[in-house]
């Protein structure tokens, strides 16, 4: 089984129209599903296929010419023509979308924008939290109800290798 490569921030194309997969964050490689007519032919050494030439050319033609506006209904629509090549994901997006996104949400770093916040304003963060609410705090708090950010800091305390149960504890909430 081919191993799927995932593509850090640092890896992608920054590009404002370029394809984005958002599970395996490839901005590379694409598959497009097309239906190319085939002849089967039969030949001393057995049978061969090939592609019918007429249709092919007229179908490449047709798909050069209207490159964008495929793309565009690929991402809207139900059944995408385009795929990841790296993870075969269909849920395709625009990479500067998404980063405009994290932009326009405020986010403190997550896989899709890459930035994330200081090891320091996450302790203040969420250290202030913790002290607020008296120790009383969990993963599902941290998702749900972060007054920091719609999501939670989970990722960003990943990122620099932070346990919310190392904070609770440096609060002076934790056991022992």
């Amino acid at each position: 089984m081919r191993e799927i490569k995932t593509y850090e921030p640092d890896q992608r194309r920054d590009l404002e129209d370029n394809l984005y997969c958002p599970y395996c964050g490839n901005t590379h490689q694409w598959m497009i599903d097309i239906r190319l007519k085939h002849n089967l032919l039969r030949t001393q050494e057995g049978y061969a296929v090939e592609l019918d030439q007429d249709m092919t050319s007229r179908i490449l033609d047709t798909i050069a010419r209207n490159l964008s506006r495929m793309l565009d209904r690929s991402i809207e629509r139900e059944h995408p023509i385009f795929h990841c090549a790296n993870c075969g994901n269909a849920e395709l997006d625009r990479y500067g979308l998404m980063i405009e996104a994290c932009w326009n949400l405020g986010c403190p770093g997550c896989f899709h924008c890459g930035q994330y916040i200081s090891e320091d304003e996450l302790r203040d963060a969420c250290l202030e939290c913790i002290h607020s609410n008296s120790g009383m705090v969990d993963q599902d708090f941290c998702f749900s109800s972060c007054p920091h950010y719609d999501y939670g800091l989970e990722e960003v305390r990943q990122h620099h290798g932070i346990t919310l149960e190392e904070l609770i504890s440096e609060a002076g909430y934790g056991d022992g």
